[in-house]
């Protein structure tokens, strides 16, 4: 058995038993490895701050940067451009096509700036949420890119719901920092949507009101 603990989603408190696999309609997060908008051919200068027409949402530091640019970043794994949180920027997209009683979980992969301020001291940390209802926080333990989930959870009713990566910079803020000591940043790639558990398995949905509502997830025995 599996277990996650996790936040109430939507203040809702329902209980869902379903056998996968299910009929699942296909879904896609737009632009989800950041190559909207080209920034190839600018050099050290290829980064935006905030594109528009990207699939993607972008507000205050955040934005897109490509391999080579002044940001510093690892070689992208998927494509040749990231999303930056810079601070406490975010970037956002609304996503079409959940179910309710089905699973999810969200994959990306994430890595720290190389220069990030006062020698690295404050890694940047950020949030995931679903609407408002976070879902996973991280602090990337390097400069090289590697594989994060959000715990998993359920819809209350099937339609659309905002992704949302958030900065935090909570390393820094705790440490009472300020100025450019406050100018870190973490890169955020190949954003995708999973369905959880693999077919075959029995899955028991606790989601609820109740702080600390409990997800089960439970394989039959062979």
């Amino acid at each position: 058995m599996v277990c996650h603990t996790f936040k109430p989603l939507f203040g809702i408190l329902f209980v869902s038993t379903l056998i996968l696999p299910v009929s699942i309609a296909a879904q896609t997060i737009l632009n989800s490895s950041f190559e909207t908008p080209d920034l190839s051919g600018l050099g050290r200068l290829a980064y935006e701050y905030n594109p528009t027409g990207a699939g993607w949402t972008f507000l205050a530091y955040s934005g897109v940067a490509r391999n080579g640019s002044d940001f510093e970043a690892a070689p992208a794994p998927d494509g040749s451009q990231v999303a930056f949180s810079q601070g406490d920027g975010a970037f956002s997209q609304e996503v079409s096509g959940f179910q309710s009683g089905v699973v999810y979980s969200v994959v990306f992969s994430s890595a720290q700036r190389r220069t990030n301020s006062a020698n690295n001291l404050y890694p940047q940390t950020f949030d995931v949420f679903l609407n408002s209802d976070l879902i996973g926080s991280y602090q990337p333990t390097g400069t090289s890119f590697a594989g994060y989930s959000t715990v998993s959870f359920a819809v209350p009713a099937s339609g659309s719901y905002t992704l949302k990566f958030v900065g935090t910079n909570q390393n820094a803020i705790n440490a009472g920092a300020t100025g450019s000591a406050l100018d870190n940043t973490a890169f955020v790639d190949k954003v995708r949507l999973n369905v959880v558990p693999a077919p075959g398995a029995l899955v028991t949905a606790l989601i609820g009101a109740i702080p600390g509502a409990t997800l089960l997830l439970r394989r039959r025995r062979k």
